[in-house]
Order: structure tokens, then sequence, then C-alpha cells
């Protein structure tokens, strides 16, 4: 029985050889989230909250900085604690503080509201010390199935020192305080289309 796995020995020995020189994957120094502010911002009617939609090189836990130039890496060292683009959407749906007639609702809960929010990043990145947050929030009516409102927000912090972790928590402030104008221009559009309807 051993004779016939014989030839094959020594190949299965230089398989196990190629695959301890690959180098161990770094694990990164700091795992940042995004924790919204105490919600204070109501909804006039529900809303489910879709997972925002991003550049793929933003949309993962890597976090991404631009030189003067314009080419685009990843952060060593630091990352988002999970994907950003879902990131964003728990940060908005607990920005809101269910005090108004509405409540914002995941996806998954398969709960039918009137309107459907989709956020979309332009560019959550760093540029040095700076942190920028480029996005747009789409509030369509589901019944109607048409766009209903739609709004662009900016954002910008600076780190205090040129350090990762500096950086990465610019970059994190920048995020939530992205997601609070989108909390607040989605409520303003969502009281602006009950009131007229």
């Amino acid at each position: 029985m051993f004779k016939s796995f014989a030839p094959f020995m020594p190949a299965l020995a230089l398989l196990g050889a190629c695959v301890s020189v690959l180098p161990e994957p770094e694990a990164p120094r700091g795992l940042y989230a995004l924790a919204p502010a105490d919600p204070t911002v109501s909804l006039a009617a529900n809303v489910v909250i879709r997972e925002f939609e991003a550049p793929e090189l933003m949309a993962g836990a890597a976090m991404v900085s631009e030189d003067e130039e314009g080419a685009r890496r990843l952060v060593k060292s630091v990352e988002w604690s999970g994907r950003l683009t879902r990131e964003l959407q728990m940060a908005l749906v607990d920005s809101f503080d269910g005090e108004g007639a509405g409540t914002a609702l995941l996806p998954e809960l398969g709960v039918s509201a009137q309107y459907r929010v989709i956020g979309r990043v332009q560019s959550l990145l760093l540029r040095g010390q700076s942190a920028e947050c480029v996005a747009t929030v789409s509030v369509t009516d589901t019944i109607e199935r048409n766009l209903a409102g739609q709004s662009s927000v900016r954002a910008n912090s600076l780190a205090a020192r040129d350090r990762a972790a500096e950086r990465a928590q610019a970059l994190q402030m920048t995020a939530e305080l992205c997601v609070q104008r989108i909390a607040e221009e989605t409520a303003r559009i969502v009281e602006t289309l009950e009131a007229d309807s």
C-alpha cells in the first residue's frame, strides 16, 4: 500500500516547504469602528437604509490615503473594524433617535417602508494630515418607484500629528461627521416628502 505513494513523497515534501515560505499577514495595530454621536435626528416616516456604495478600494476594511499626485495607497497598520460600507450603514441606522413618527430599518428585517435610503461615498480618505469625506444620499419612494430626493454632504477634519493612529482617528471622526450630516439630510428630505403628501 505504501509503495503506491512512494513516487509522490518528494513532491509532497516540496509542497509543504512552499507553503511555509509565504509571509504571515501583518495584523493591524489599530481597528477603528464608527459610532454616531448621541442620536438627535428624528424621522417623519419609516425608511430602509441600504448598505452604502463606495469605490472598491474604499469599500473594504482598508483605510486609504492620497498623495499630492493623486496616487492612492492603503494606510499601513490601521483598518476599519469591518467593511466600511456596512460600518456606514449601521452608523446611519443608529443616528436616528426613534422619537419621530418613523424608524430607520435594515433591509434584513424584511419590513416594507415608504422610503429607501441609499448612501454613496465618493471619497473617504486622507491627504497628509487632512481627512475628507464626500458623499451623496438618495431617498427613493418605494411605492412610486422614483427618486424622491437627493443631497450631497462633505466633512473634513485634521489630524493632530502625522502618525498613523492620529490620522486614522481623524478619518474616523470625519466619517462619523459625514454620517451625521447624511442623517440630517435624510430626515430633511423625508420630512419635506411627508409634508407634501
